[in-house]
């Protein structure tokens, strides 16, 4: 009996499942703003069109159906600043856009973000450096005069002579000036060698060897003037002490002769005719900058005259020589 009661049971809620599936009543329907039950829902897409909810950019679009007085409150967006402002519906572009959303195509014809050529950042920054440092290399054509000549018969004649030609570095400190004139002070320090064999009296050559150290020091006033994109000329001039120290290798170290040093005062001017390697390589100016503070690279023709005349034994260091080398402006 309780099973003829669950059969009834089941069968009248299947039937009643069944029922409910494809009955359709018409209070399911779900309507929009602006609709009523009792309108055509037969509408066509232009009709549509004109009573959905809301389609971005549309005359009639949500904000364009919401009621007076629900019209008049205000849509604020933060601006870049932060603060409200009122913005106004717009195209269906500016709709979205207003959202944060970022539509397709947006740059496609935008311009490439404004980046300065090379050429632009070395003419800004080559006229900006405050300090310069030189290395230069100046051949050797200084004369030497000594009461008996042993010098040009030791270090010049002989066949087993060397004259190294003199090393230079130099600094200059702009504290005066901008662009393409400054004014300062300048600090230079050189080395130059020579070595030969002794000569005797009789003119024969002995077998000793002597090696000779020239350290020129220099402090005097530097200009930098008649700048130009690619050429620039730095002056400096001033006043100079030459040390020598003459070492002879038949002695023993204890031997007071074993080294000879002197000094001289003396006085120099140089002048440094510079092109600038970041002129005719651009890309190098920022990089060197970045990396160094390196506004501007030279490769310098070196002029430099000197005079020496008061050493104990009497001889001169005079003349004027020539020689190449690199230079940087830093800032």
């Amino acid at each position: 009996m309780l099973l003829n009661g669950a059969r009834i049971s089941f069968v009248f809620v299947s039937l009643f499942l069944l029922h409910s599936i494809y009955a359709v009543p018409d209070d399911f329907a779900q309507y929009l703003p602006d609709m009523s039950p009792e309108m055509d829902t037969s509408l066509s897409e232009e009709e549509k069109k004109q009573t959905n909810a809301f389609i971005p950019g549309q005359p009639n679009d949500f904000i364009g159906n919401l009621p007076k007085e629900e019209k008049e409150e205000e849509s604020f967006l933060f601006s870049d600043e932060g603060h409200k402002e009122l913005v106004e519906p717009g195209t269906e572009r500016e709709s979205l856009s207003a959202t944060g959303y970022t539509l397709p195509g947006t740059y496609d014809h935008r311009e490439t973000i404004i980046q300065p050529v090379d050429s632009d950042i070395y003419s800004r920054i080559k006229d900006e450096g405050t300090e310069n440092y030189s290395f230069v290399y100046l051949y050797d054509t200084y004369v030497i005069d000594d009461r008996n000549n042993s010098f040009t018969k030791t270090y010049e004649s002989g066949p087993d002579t060397f004259r190294s030609g003199f090393f230079h570095l130099t600094y200059d400190d702009f504290l005066w000036g901008s662009g393409s004139f400054k004014a300062g002070y300048n600090l230079g320090l050189g080395v130059g060698y020579y070595q030969g064999y002794g000569v005797f009296a009789s003119n024969s050559r002995s077998s000793t060897r002597f090696k000779l150290f020239m350290v020129p020091i220099d402090l005097g006033l530097a200009i930098s003037a008649f700048r130009s994109n690619y050429l620039s000329l730095n002056l400096a001039g001033g006043a100079s002490v030459m040390a020598v120290n003459q070492n002879r290798d038949d002695r023993d170290r204890e031997d007071s002769d074993k080294d000879i040093r002197q000094l001289s005062p003396g006085f120099y001017g140089s002048a440094k005719l510079k092109l600038s390697i970041n002129a005719l390589y651009p890309s190098l100016s920022f990089e060197m900058f970045k990396a160094y503070n390196v506004t501007n690279s030279y490769v310098t023709l070196d002029l430099r005259y000197h005079n020496y005349s008061s050493f104990a034994d009497q001889f001169t260091v005079s003349g004027a020589s020539f020689g190449l080398g690199l230079s940087f402006d830093y800032y």
